[in-house]
């Protein structure tokens, strides 16, 4: 049995990429191996660094036998040093480290004081840029110190001379016994920046099957006034610029004038200021083609699932991605994905075989991408099936969880050895 301690910046019910991973292996340490574990968090729906703030009330919950205690933060802080980081790119072409460690928080002695104080065997924190993530560069301070896995989910730009990193981030992923990461492109990218290809382990995300057995994309279809012989293409994620949802707005209206039988449904938790953006897209066009395009937002768990059965396409247009678990959720429903072609989807999806990968803001690649699936069922099945049995090899969240878990171990007799 394992005492394990997980630091991440938001929980459930927050929703997110980085949310479901941490939730999903505490959970799963709980149910297979009966580990004592604590996750500390915020008091926030959102990201720290996000300008929205929506509280969570509960400072203490005791859900599915993982101990869940949340920190508050400062906030006032966060329009000043935004006014700082516009003043100091003016001048000097950059933003100082110290100015994005306070954007990014969370700014909170009491979540620090928690961590520290902590009589966890191991710990596993992310993500990269936040400022508890700097635990193993003064550790050794402490009474106690202990081992600690980083869990950075770095969005890597295609263009290697934009830093995604900090330099103390860099140098925290260096102290620490290992880093964990979503894809080989990850792993590699950070070898090159000086890490020891070692010390990185792979674990990818997870989904559990389960959770995608319910079959309601009938009722969803019918819901929506979608036909049987319509193709449904599907975004289901945040509502958001880096999502490059304009992308797949431009891509489906050029599919959509070739192969009109076709519709669009955008899912997710919107940014209110590019929700507006996109809503004044969509009202110039044509009127035959605004029909054809929805936008949920606050959608339930339950009608996600419903919409990824009821999609006949699920395509992800962003272009900044550490991994992009909507693409098991597709494949774990079966259904054919579309990605960008960048490193770390290129990580996941075979192109060819269990989805198709457009260039980097293409929007006519997107397209024709969007065309081949939208008029090839057989091909459709045959992605989906090919996909589904990638995701049974590798990203159930037994065997992810496993390997993040092997990660703690060796991270404990690791520390305690040096």
């Amino acid at each position: 049995m394992l005492k394990i301690l997980l630091v991440v910046q938001n929980y459930t019910p927050s929703v997110g990429g980085t949310q479901t991973f941490f939730q999903h292996f505490a959970e799963n340490c709980v149910a297979n191996h009966g580990d004592e574990v604590t996750v500390i968090t915020t008091n926030s729906y959102f990201g720290p660094d996000k300008k929205q703030f929506k509280l969570i009330k509960e400072v203490y919950a005791f859900i599915k036998g993982v101990h869940v205690k949340r920190f508050p933060f400062y906030r006032w802080h966060q329009p000043v040093c935004r006014l700082l980081a516009k003043i100091a790119y003016r001048i000097l072409g950059q933003v100082p480290e110290w100015i994005n460690n306070y954007l990014s928080g969370p700014w909170s002695p009491q979540m620090i004081n928690a961590i520290t104080r902590s009589d966890a065997d191991v710990i596993l924190a992310g993500t990269s840029n936040y400022l508890y993530m700097q635990y193993p560069l003064y550790r050794q301070k402490l009474q106690q110190p202990k081992p600690f896995v980083f869990q950075g989910a770095i969005h890597f730009k295609e263009d290697k001379t934009i830093q995604v990193i900090s330099r103390q981030a860099l140098a925290a992923i260096a102290a620490s016994e290992y880093y964990l990461a979503n894809t080989h492109y990850e792993k590699n990218r950070l070898a090159e920046m000086g890490i020891a290809p070692e010390n990185i382990a792979v674990s990818g995300c997870g989904v559990h099957l389960a959770d995608f057995v319910e079959d309601e994309g009938h009722a969803f279809r019918q819901q929506f006034g979608i036909g049987e012989d319509e193709i449904l293409i599907a975004y289901i994620g945040r509502i958001e610029a880096t999502k490059n949802i304009e992308l797949l707005l431009t891509a489906f209206t050029q599919a959509a004038q070739i192969q009109p039988n076709t519709k669009l449904i955008i899912a997710g938790y919107p940014n209110p200021d590019y929700y507006q953006r996109l809503q004044g897209i969509i009202q110039g066009y044509e009127a035959h083609v605004q029909q054809k395009i929805h936008i949920l937002t606050a959608m339930p768990h339950q009608q996600k699932n419903a919409l990824l059965h009821a999609a006949d396409i699920v395509m992800q247009p962003s272009f900044n991605e550490s991994f992009g678990i909507i693409f098991l959720e597709a494949w774990a429903c079966k259904k054919p994905v579309i990605g960008a072609q960048i490193g770390a989807i290129v990580s996941v999806v075979d192109n060819g075989t269990n989805g198709l990968l457009f260039h980097p803001n293409n929007a006519a690649n997107a397209a024709e991408m969007l065309l081949q699936l939208i008029t090839n069922g057989p091909l459709r099945l045959q992605m989906g099936h090919n996909g589904y049995q990638k995701l049974i090899a590798n990203y159930t969240w037994d065997i992810v969880a496993a390997t993040c878990r092997q990660t703690l171990i060796q991270a404990k007799e690791k520390f305690y050895v040096s």
